[in-house]
């Protein structure tokens, strides 16, 4: 990158910090004044540690001081971009919320106050944060900004032997995933088709049911071949339902895998989700079984020792396999 070009992004990083933060309260001017000094030196290289991208000593000590200060918080920093959001999806007939989940390991990091666990299994007494954010796009792919982010830790060791079966959602971490969708369905008029697209972590009953319940839509990656009404299961559905269409797709590298080629056939249908015992036992649903439509992605040309399927839980209507 040449040198001219580098500035024009640096003035234009700054510029859009002033924008973008121009209503931020964070607790008296002093820090209102602070939050957009750190955020522009933050901007001029989203990647580096807060010492490099700071360019004087003093400029480092202020913006550590900054962020340890307890008035600031991540709702007070956060307010003024969700409400630019806000202004920015206006315009935007259909917006994707993305939710996902990164886990932060600070495992070598002995000093550090404030870490919980945050791995499984073999892993489990690693440490660090837990960050699970919710990003607003356009069906094009066009960022419109973080609506939701909450930071969480474990107290105790996620063992094989600690059961958490029949406790209720709002007791369990995974309750993360509706908490978001809370925080952030009311940013949007009634008039914009909001979809929540989250990956297999957040199949859970309690989640598609509240989506719903709350007027919005899903697209979620299925994780269980949850049982149906009439007696089957999502599998067996999917099975019966005539291919409607055949796509070539690009597969890309994960490490695991290369990149390939594919061919997948594409079926779908609509199913009624029987409501999982556990939940009935607690009388958290007492109402009707979920009515939720099935997208089934499959990989048909044997090219593959580990081919592709993905199954899509949706309350999108369904259509045609063009739309």
């Amino acid at each position: 990158m040449d040198r001219e070009l580098r500035t024009a992004l640096k003035e234009l990083g700054t510029y859009w910090v002033l924008e973008e933060c121009s209503g931020s309260d964070v607790g008296d001017e002093r820090l209102n004044a602070r939050y957009k000094s750190v955020l522009g030196s933050i901007s001029k290289d989203s990647q580096a540690p807060l010492n490099q991208v700071c360019e004087t000593w003093g400029e480092t000590l202020g913006a550590y001081r900054f962020i340890n200060n307890e008035r600031v918080t991540v709702e007070k920093l956060l307010l003024p971009h969700r409400e630019s959001l806000r202004e920015r999806a206006k315009g935007e007939q259909t917006v994707l919320m993305v939710q996902d989940t990164t886990y932060y390991s600070f495992d070598n990091h002995h000093a550090c106050e404030g870490l919980g666990f945050i791995g499984s299994g073999v892993n489990s007494d690693l440490k660090g944060l837990i960050q699970h954010s919710v990003l607003g796009i356009t069906p094009e792919g066009v960022p419109l900004g973080i609506a939701d982010i909450q930071f969480t830790t474990r107290e105790e060791l996620l063992g094989r032997g600690i059961s958490r079966y029949g406790q209720p959602i709002t007791e369990k971490e995974s309750y993360r995933w509706i908490a978001s969708v809370e925080q952030t369905k009311e940013l949007f008029s009634e008039d914009q088709q909001v979809v929540y697209v989250c990956d297999s972590e957040a199949d859970m009953f309690e989640l598609l049911s509240f989506v719903k319940q709350s007027g919005r839509k899903f697209v979620i990656r299925c994780r269980y071949d949850r049982l149906l009404e009439d007696g089957g299961n999502i599998s067996m559905a999917l099975e019966q339902a005539e291919p409607s269409a055949f796509l070539t797709v690009d597969i890309i590298s994960n490490g695991s895998r290369e990149a390939r080629e594919a061919s997948v056939e594409i079926r779908y249908t609509t199913v009624e989700l029987s409501i999982p015992r556990q939940l009935e036992c607690l009388g958290v649903f007492s109402d009707e079984p979920l009515t939720v439509g099935v997208v089934g992605v499959k990989e048909v040309d044997g090219c593959s020792e580990d081919p592709m399927h993905w199954i899509l839980l949706t309350n999108v209507e369904l259509r045609s396999s063009k739309k």
